[in-house]
């Protein structure tokens, strides 16, 4: 008995349990039939209605005779199958989604309104062209992918990496937006590295490779989607130079790159969600607080598809890592420029900034290689035919430093020689991550004007007053935080007055409710 037909068998007998376990008198039996005909009684399809008296005796009398068994739903003989008048119509249906599989349930019901004044059903529809096997996956029109599990054999085979919006954080006064980069090796489910930043560009790229390159050595293949940072010449002739091989998912494929997409739903459910219910953090504490999170949590839970922690799987005997050449590194993703040394300053100039060198290159054409993901202070300096110049320093016109002497003791390359002492000193550390500096400048709201006056630190303080809350900024969790911060872009029209019809509208304290008040009034302003 299935499932279904037993709820039903049970029903009926829960109905007539008195009279199946004799409580009812031999005499009065009919008087308790009608009984239950004048009540209503929600029966396991979920209606409401009375049952028959013919109905009550018959299940009283297939339980007499043979049990539960008979009191179970009988199914229709026809179930299923085309019936009447409608075999016409669903055979008509058919024979409209063969010739044309692309068909949609709408316009094979607008035909059939045009040719018999008649339509059937959506569902009716699909389980007769299922049926007939007149569906597009059927007829060969749907050609879906037969996907395979992400597995590599061994650890560094691949990692796959991406961005994901991230929490507010505190920056100065204000507040700013954050993303978090990171990659994932695809044998074990162990994040090599992983930061959150406060942009998304080439710097961030290049911060987030040369640091998991620095702490787990060379991937052999990376495996990126298509955005502009993800293919650029940049990160291509630094996989070259690395021979470590880059790969792109197909455009309109994103179900490939689910391995990091899965992994950034893990961290938006378990960390971030804990994140936005406290205090707003700093951009230092999010991610020492991230990095807590993946050492003690995610890497030591058993992942669902490897049936072991990343940690084990990651760490495990006989893995060898391809060590990484921090020169190598530095200069794949250095760009190079050819500039002439001015006569007077004795510098050259990058993306409007000035960098001191030598005295004695004065007038001369020279190469200039410079990285500003990892050092924005300093440029290297090479002769055209590749021959080690010296260094060049950030410096400012205006201060008229003096001119360093040219020693030839200083002919080392000291950006590379400190970094390959920084890499020396971390093979004896379990974790090292480079000094990285701010990326980009706080941005004022899309579509406001310069002169607005109202700040949003000012803002904060008003609604926090309203709200009968003290201290500002500290006064509110992330997740309020991150709510007045757009609620504040919508409109240059948000004043005191504004804020305080908003709270006046609701008369409540309920933060929810205020802020819905506030949005609505001011995209009507708009």
């Amino acid at each position: 008995m299935r499932k279904d037909e037993e709820r039903w068998a049970v029903f009926w007998c829960n109905l007539l349990s008195p009279l199946i376990y004799g409580e009812v008198l031999k005499g009065q039996t009919n008087q308790f039939l009608k009984s239950l005909c004048s009540k209503e009684i929600h029966f396991p399809d979920g209606k409401f209605k009375k049952p028959s008296l013919s109905t009550l005796r018959r299940k009283y009398n297939l339980y007499c005779r043979n049990g539960l068994s008979e009191l179970k739903r009988k199914h229709r003989s026809d179930a299923g199958k085309k019936r009447g008048s409608r075999e016409f119509l669903i055979n008509r249906a058919i024979e409209l989604k063969k010739e044309q599989p692309s068909r949609s349930a709408d316009t094979i019901n607008y035909i059939l309104m045009q040719e018999y004044k008649e339509e059937i059903p959506a569902s009716t529809l699909y389980r007769h062209l299922r049926n007939a096997g007149a569906t597009r996956l059927k007829l060969g029109y749907s050609k879906l992918k037969v996907r395979k599990r992400w597995t590599k054999a061994h650890p560094n085979d691949m990692w796959v990496g991406d961005f994901e919006e991230g929490p507010y954080v505190v920056y100065g006064q204000k507040t700013r937006h954050t993303h978090l980069s990171a990659f994932i090796d695809v044998h074990s489910r162990y994040i090599v590295f992983g930061r959150y930043y406060y942009s998304q560009d080439m710097n961030v790229l290049t911060d987030t490779l040369v640091n998991g390159w620095l702490l787990h050595g060379l991937p052999k293949a990376l495996y990126l989607d298509n955005a502009k940072v993800y293919s650029s010449d940049t990160l291509k002739r630094s996989c070259f130079i690395n021979k470590i091989k880059l790969l792109h998912r197909k455009v309109g494929d994103p179900a490939s790159g689910g391995i990091i997409e899965r992994f950034f739903k893990t961290v938006q459910d378990q960390f971030e969600s804990e994140v936005r219910a406290g205090n707003i953090l700093t951009l230092e504490e999010l991610n020492l607080s991230f990095s807590s999170w993946l050492c003690n949590r995610y890497h030591k839970r058993v992942h669902s598809s490897t049936h072991q922690t990343p940690e084990q799987m990651y760490n495990r005997e006989g893995f060898m890592k391809r060590e990484i050449d921090l020169c190598k590194a530095y200069q794949s993703f250095s760009s190079s420029q050819i500039r002439k040394v001015n006569k007077d300053f004795a510098d050259i100039r990058i993306n409007n900034c000035f960098y001191r060198v030598d005295k004695r290159l004065r007038g001369d054409k020279v190469k200039v290689l410079y990285n500003f993901g990892i050092n924005k202070n300093t440029v290297v300096i090479y002769s055209l035919h590749g021959k080690y110049l010296c260094n060049g320093t950030l410096h400012n016109r205006e201060h008229g430093e003096a001119v360093p002497e040219f020693s030839e003791q200083k002919k080392t390359n000291t950006v590379i020689a400190q970094l390959v002492s920084d890499h020396k000193l971390n093979l004896g550390r379990t974790k090292q991550i480079l000094d990285y500096q701010n990326l980009s400048k706080e941005k004022k709201p899309c579509g406001l004007p310069t002169d607005w006056q109202w700040q949003f630190a000012a803002f904060v303080q008003k609604f926090a007053d309203l709200l009968g809350r003290k201290g500002g900024y500290s006064s509110f969790t992330a997740g309020e935080l991150e709510k007045l911060k757009k609620t504040y872009g919508i409109s240059t029209k948000l004043d005191v007055e504004v804020l305080q019809n908003a709270f006046a509208k609701v008369n409540t304290s309920d933060f929810g409710i205020i802020i819905k008040s506030l949005r609505k009034q001011l995209r009507k302003d708009k």
